[in-house]
């Protein structure tokens, strides 16, 4: 019988403008951990029915987060005009296998942003649930320099309960090394660069795009509400002399709009990857489309969602990403023309698979011992 493991992360889709981040890492962690040979499933946390999605996205966006999605969604019609609720209902069950507590010999807290104090606390993401159980963390996040002080005591508490723990960025790591005094701590791949270039392909290829889009397009998905942002997009299909511009709207950013441009609604996870793949060109602001643009071996440009000096900033995990593959040019800037450059793709993808193969020795270690 194959071993049970129940992964705490958030996971699954909302009917508008949903964060696209969330349901990758959340399906590729699945997904390897499946390939592994493990029986690995989303815990479907308190049991009840669908909560264990409410509740992820309850956590990202709060309760009235939802109720504005709700009422922007009911009011543009989709819901009698194409069935998107349905479609993203669907693509749920397809792609996840949930899980009770019975029987799961291992929890696995996953990735993203799930222990990013400073927007959310929840001790349930620590597995303060787990009893007896094995408890390991895969590239767990804290977003942001540190762990928020007014929990940091609770969160010392309940990383002391874990048998492994690592971290999605090495920021983060150290963080947590000084917070907890372990030295075992270390950094790993987010779940989404597990998955090689083909399996994305082959993942975005499963559903057709039900809005075509012309050919030679710039992509834009852009999470912050930056006013500049606006002016960057124009700068950028400027300089590149792609007319065409397609945005795919983020649940952060649901109203972002450039003239001229194509609002590429209600897609799917698949068609997001099948967008970024088929793109001239990406313009974003979110590590899981850079990194699904790394992947795929599409230019892109980075513009920068958070300001350095910010506490809450999360763009640490920017830094590191470029940094680690040499890419720290792509970050926009209006007087450099080398973000426009081509990306020599090869060695990047050769230090990619050193570091897959090293996550996913740690990863099955983590588990077995």
């Amino acid at each position: 019988m194959r071993k049970r493991l129940g992964i705490v992360t958030w996971y699954g889709t909302n009917p508008n403008g949903y964060n696209f981040g969330t349901a990758l890492q959340s399906y590729a962690l699945q997904r390897v951990l499946c390939d592994m040979g493990y029986d690995a499933r989303m815990f479907l946390f308190k049991s009840q029915g669908n909560k264990g999605i409410v509740k992820s996205v309850l956590d990202y966006i709060g309760f009235l987060g939802v109720l504005r999605c709700a009422r922007r969604f009911m009011r543009s019609g989709h819901f009698f005009e194409d069935g998107a609720v349905r479609r993203l209902r669907r693509w749920n069950k397809r792609h996840y296998r949930e899980t009770t507590q019975e029987g799961v010999s291992c929890f696995v807290s996953g990735s993203d942003q799930i222990w990013n104090t400073y927007h959310h606390f929840d001790p349930h993401f620590f597995l303060d649930f787990v009893g007896n159980a094995k408890r390991v963390s895969y590239a767990s996040s804290i977003g942001t320099r540190g762990v928020n002080p007014q929990c940091a005591e609770k969160v010392k508490g309940l990383l002391s309960s874990f048998n492994y723990i690592t971290a999605r960025e090495e920021s983060g790591a150290e963080a947590l090394r000084e917070l907890t005094g372990r030295s075992d701590i270390r950094r790993v791949q987010d779940p989404t660069l597990l998955m090689r270039p083909d399996d994305w392909r082959r993942f975005g290829l499963e559903e057709n795009l039900h809005q075509k889009p012309e050919r030679e397009y710039l992509l834009c998905y852009l999470l912050s509400k930056k006013s500049e942002y606006i002016d960057q997009v124009q700068d950028v299909a400027l300089r590149l002399g792609l007319d065409k511009i397609v945005i795919v709207p983020a649940l952060e950013n649901e109203g972002f709009f450039v003239d001229g441009a194509v609002r590429y609604v209600n897609a799917t996870p698949c068609e997001f990857v099948r967008l970024i793949d088929e793109a001239k060109f990406v313009c974003t602001d979110s590590f899981h489309a850079t990194v699904l643009s790394m992947l795929l071996s599409r230019p892109f440009v980075e513009f920068m969602r958070f300001d350095d000096g910010d506490t809450h900033s999360q763009n640490s995990r920017i830094y590191e990403i470029l940094g680690r593959y040499g890419l720290m040019e792509r970050i926009y800037n209006h007087d450099s023309e080398k973000w426009t450059e081509s990306i020599d793709y090869v060695p990047i993808h050769s230090a990619m698979e050193c570091d897959r193969e090293e996550s996913l020795a740690l990863l099955r270690k983590m588990i077995e011992e």
